[in-house]
């Protein structure tokens, strides 16, 4: 439904692609949290390691787009941040309307039910190839709990990622960390006791199984060809802190400060280190790809890319309203009206 800006004019495709390109949104990780980042717990050895052998670059600055996934998630894939007066993210084209010009085959995979928040009508277009939401193996996905990541990876991704098809280009958004807490690990990955759904120990134990999953995912990749790219941006934190407000519903740290890393092929490790503790924000993602592929944006974005060193002074842009945040409530109450109306009529 949305007139997307000049893309079939400007871009040209290229025999010079690498195979596999994986941007994996994450879902509700806070930076503080990670043990990589100086956390008290080891919530995360398996990515320590991937940070110790070089092969992980994670930045140390980064910044959420926004406070919560309507929000963040869109930008990010696009490569703007807010304030967004004039809803100028329903014109843009996102990443997958750039690979898929550039040649590779587009996918997007959700543990989650993109339909919430009414973001599979703003994501999901022509230039996707192939789309699974989580309700494909969980009927009751929602953006609270959806389809187990570990479920997920082995029945969609690695299938995808072990074909000798043409080029991909997958976005794949996960279950990941969302409240209430005790419903994303498993049992044999409940390292500390759990004594109500949303403690700090309910929590910290999703990032067990978060590193887990997400460890597998990278080895597979990697496996795959080491010229591959995997991108990681949480979508936002959340507040844990007691007595204060909970989960992610304000511009506190532990929500803002963005988890974000990057594995590249080795020949761009180097010019990613520069930029460890350079003001990073999510929209660079997007500029970052664009950047890989010698390909300038339709229209000017955001961010910047991460293979360049960014300004000190960079001013970052971190919003809780935005023209998707008022149009998604807006499908969602027509959704609401017309279900009530069928009711009405039987």
């Amino acid at each position: 439904p949305f007139k997307k800006i000049g893309l079939d004019a400007k871009i040209e495709p290229t025999t010079k692609k690498q195979k596999l390109f994986i941007f994996v949104l994450g879902e509700a990780g806070r930076y503080d949290h990670f043990a990589l980042n100086g956390y008290k717990r080891n919530t995360t050895p398996n990515l320590k390691t991937l940070e110790d052998k070089n092969i992980a670059i994670f930045f140390k600055n980064a910044v959420s787009i926004g406070t919560k996934t309507r929000l963040s998630v869109p930008y990010m894939l696009v490569g703007l941040e807010g304030k967004d007066p004039e809803g100028k993210i329903y014109q843009y084209p996102n990443i997958l309307n750039y690979a898929k010009r550039l040649g590779y085959k587009t996918i997007f995979i959700t543990s989650q039910d993109l339909n919430w928040g009414g973001l599979k009508d703003l994501l999901i277009d022509k230039d996707v190839d192939y789309f699974v939401n989580g309700t494909k193996y969980n009927p009751n996905a929602s953006v609270h709990k959806g389809t187990d990541d570990l479920v997920m990876i082995n029945k969609e991704l690695i299938p995808i990622i072990r074909s000798e098809q043409k080029p991909f280009f997958i976005v794949y958004q996960m279950d990941g960390s969302h409240y209430p807490y005790s419903l994303h690990s498993p049992k044999e990955f409940k390292k500390w006791k759990e004594d109500n759904p949303n403690s700090i120990n309910s929590y910290d134990n999703t990032l067990i199984y978060f590193d887990f999953v997400l460890k597998k995912l990278i080895d597979e990749v990697r496996s795959n060809n080491v010229n591959s790219w995997v991108f990681y941006s949480s979508d936002h934190g959340q507040h844990l802190e007691k007595n204060r407000t909970y989960f992610n519903n304000s511009f506190a740290e532990g929500v803002i400060h963005n988890f974000l890393f990057i594995v590249p092929p080795k020949k761009y490790i180097n010019d990613l280190k520069k930029n460890i503790n350079s003001p990073v924000s999510q929209a660079d993602i997007v500029k970052t790809i664009l950047d890989i592929w010698n390909i300038q944006p339709v229209k000017k974005l955001d961010g910047y890319s991460l293979l360049k060193k960014i300004p000190s002074d960079r001013l970052r842009t971190v919003s809780n309203y935005m023209p998707t945040f008022s149009a998604s409530r807006t499908i969602i109450a027509q959704n609401c009206t017309a279900k009530s109306e069928r009711v009405q009529k039987r």
